[in-house]
């Protein structure tokens, strides 16, 4: 009978003990658990743990911020933006969800204020290589070479054995080259 008692004991020492752990816990501990789910793929529990982030600490942008890219994976494009406006309400500065805003953006293929969000990492960052190359890549795609070669360059610039940046320069030269015989 003692043994049982202890063992009983236990138990509800143990269940006390976690629920005073999960009492503690913290907007950046469901940050965390968020993007390791997000990290392994599992999107649907990542979007849960973030969502209880913002639950203990509404001001939290990176929270915001990873709840977007979740969304984003998942394709709910809209979605993540309006969680990326949240998080730029609260750090008008937060480069990274200009940054995911920009790509969800050019997703809805809202390429204007794709161009514009690039361009605001580029202000924060004039050293964002990433930034100049998206911004290239949208410029390409509108057939806007030479603005393209110049975001390249500048990608270039900034980070000289850029693989991709190399690459679609060339692409644009020559397609830049192809507009122009064309209109001959």
């Amino acid at each position: 009978m003692k043994a049982r008692f202890t063992a009983v004991f236990a138990a509800l020492m143990l269940l006390m003990g976690l629920y005073h752990a999960a009492a503690e816990q913290t907007a950046e501990d469901f940050l965390d658990r968020g993007i390791f789910f997000a990290g392994r793929g599992d999107f649907e529990t990542a979007i849960m743990e973030f969502t209880d982030a913002i639950r203990l600490d509404p001001d939290f942008a990176p929270a915001y911020n990873n709840r977007g890219l979740a969304y984003a994976q998942t394709g709910e494009f809209t979605r993540a933006i309006l969680d990326y406006n949240h998080a730029l309400r609260l750090d008008p500065n937060y480069m990274i969800a200009y940054n995911n805003r920009g790509l969800a953006y050019v997703q809805i293929n809202d390429i204007d204020n794709a161009i514009a969000d690039f361009g605001e990492v580029i202000r924060l960052n004039p050293n964002s290589a990433a930034a100049y190359i998206n911004r290239g890549n949208i410029h390409f795609r509108r057939g806007n070479y030479e603005l393209a070669i110049a975001d390249y360059e500048s990608a270039l610039w900034i980070d000289p054995n850029n693989a991709h940046a190399i690459q679609w320069i060339e692409e644009s030269r020559r397609w830049l080259d192809e507009s122009r015989r064309q209109r001959r």
